[in-house]
């Protein structure tokens, strides 16, 4: 990037963010300010910002992503409610929607989710049947 050229906030560096893959510190540089040591966080973002539509899939992997890191976990959940860059209305079409929203709420103020909200978080691998070519060779 020169001197010249502005950086670009693109809805493909904030699904990465909701996915866990990207850094949400990369906000930073578009002014957005977080300290999520605490609970409640305090968070401030400037207007203007891009936004990314997030689906359930984009926040499973995001709690994929960070399951085992408590404060990872937590603070990337902070910043996915807190940040007006995610734009969750495909989410409430989805019949997992709710508790997934509700556990990336309990999870952002250092609560653990209950067992529902962790099995739509955490959806059982489909059995493979007998002969679909999944085994061993």
């Amino acid at each position: 990037m020169t001197a010249t050229q502005t950086p670009q906030l693109t809805p493909k560096t904030l699904i990465g963010i909701a996915r866990g893959t990207g850094d949400w510190r990369v906000l930073e540089q578009f002014g957005v300010r977080a300290d999520l040591d605490r609970l409640p966080a305090t968070f401030h973002q400037p207007g203007g910002l891009s936004v990314a539509q997030v689906t359930v899939d984009d926040l499973r992997a995001g709690f994929a992503s960070h399951r085992g890191d408590a404060v990872g976990l937590r603070q990337w959940a902070q910043i996915a409610l807190m940040c007006d860059c995610f734009d969750f209305a495909p989410i409430e079409d989805d019949p997992a929607g709710d508790l997934v929203l509700n556990a990336l709420w309990d999870l952002a103020y250092g609560d653990q989710p209950d067992a529902d909200a962790l099995a739509a978080l955490y959806p059982p691998e489909p059995c493979r049947a007998a002969g679909d070519g999944s085994e061993a060779a």
